[in-house]
């Protein structure tokens, strides 16, 4: 599913819901309000699970050695924090 997609769904849904049409716009901002509310509290606690669906963690990953795949130069990765997720068991 694309971005776009989703969108689309979310749009249906939210629609199908109210006694107005929800704009793609007004869908596609709700998906943004969660996400990044979810990034936020990644970012405060280092976690953010929401049972049923699955949790969320701040990584930590070292700098290391890549390759340019375009020129096959070595190049040097900086170290960086990333959000990984994990869904609930059983969940798929």
């Amino acid at each position: 599913m694309t971005k776009a997609e989703f969108i689309d769904t979310i749009q249906k849904a939210l629609s199908s819901r109210n006694d107005r049409r929800c704009t793609k716009r007004e869908a596609e901002a709700t998906i943004e309000t969660v996400l990044g509310n979810i990034r936020a509290a990644v970012a405060k606690d280092g976690h953010f699970s929401w049972r049923g669906f699955g949790s969320f963690k701040s990584k930590d990953r070292a700098a290391r050695r890549g390759v340019n795949p375009a020129t096959g130069e070595a190049i040097n990765i900086a170290a960086k924090t990333v959000i990984t997720f994990k869904a609930t068991d059983g969940f798929v």
